[in-house]
């Protein structure tokens, strides 16, 4: 068995080696941080620990006798499994709900306009619907995402995505009032300049998003690094990953 710890620089990084088989358990920076920082930085130790105990039980005794020592000694790395991925659970579900109202379109308000304004955009060529949509105000997004007639106007997949980006974006700022810490200062080139500066409420509206697109990166990050310590705790005492997992949510 060959046991490496590697600090990658993006967080430290666990290498077993049995066998023909690898497990790596990573800890990134990135998920230290945030709603999952806790459960995260509360599993770091008991798996350091583990490790450790793994590589004196494989020093000390037979082969054949280091699985069944290995799981004697798995008993605070598997509850410290159970407690994180409990608490990962609900931070994902928080981010479910958020991430579901953020999607949502705007009160509705002109259902007639709407509808009128669903019907332009399919009559159009394919050419000149990606580009009356690139630029889409959050009525307009919520027009077509209210009836999921987005879904049906054959949009290539990346302007399906600018036009959800720009929705969540309008959205934020929406719904936040944002627009109003951005009101259009007069200069010398417009010295009675009134109104929004749009570009920079959508800057700050992108800011935003994309601290919310951090959430998600966080909480993938996270599985992966479960996913992983259920596998080190496997291979670990000769088991299947499914009955470890089994045994930790009995």
């Amino acid at each position: 068995m060959e046991i490496t710890n590697i600090e990658t620089g993006r967080g430290p990084l666990l290498s077993l080696l049995h066998g023909n088989e690898r497990v790596a358990v990573f800890f990134p920076d990135e998920a230290m941080e945030g709603d999952t920082k806790e459960p995260m930085s509360q599993l770091a130790p008991p798996v350091i620990d583990y490790v450790g105990f793994v590589t004196r039980n494989w020093e000390t005794y037979q082969p054949d006798l280091v699985p069944a020592q290995n799981d004697r000694m798995a008993g605070a790395v598997k509850a410290a499994v159970k407690s994180a991925q409990a608490a990962l659970l609900s931070e994902k579900r928080n981010f479910e709900m958020a991430d579901a109202r953020a999607r949502e379109p705007g009160p509705l308000s002109d259902a007639p306009w709407e509808a009128e304004y669903r019907a332009s955009i399919a009559a159009l060529e394919l050419p000149q619907r990606i580009a009356a949509v690139s630029e889409m105000t959050f009525s307009q997004s919520s027009a077509l995402i209210r009836q999921s007639s987005l879904d049906g106007l054959g949009l290539p997949p990346e302007v399906r995505e600018l036009v959800m980006h720009r929705h969540l974006v309008n959205g934020h700022i929406a719904r936040t009032g944002l627009s109003a810490n951005y009101a259009r200062r007069p200069t010398a080139a417009d010295p009675l300049a009134t109104g929004v500066d749009s570009a920079a409420a959508f800057a700050a509206g992108e800011v935003a998003l994309s601290a919310h697109k951090k959430r998600s990166d966080r909480l993938e990050l996270a599985a992966d690094t479960l996913r992983s310590t259920v596998a080190l705790i496997a291979l670990t005492t000769d088991q299947s990953a499914d009955a470890v997992w089994a045994g930790l949510t009995a």
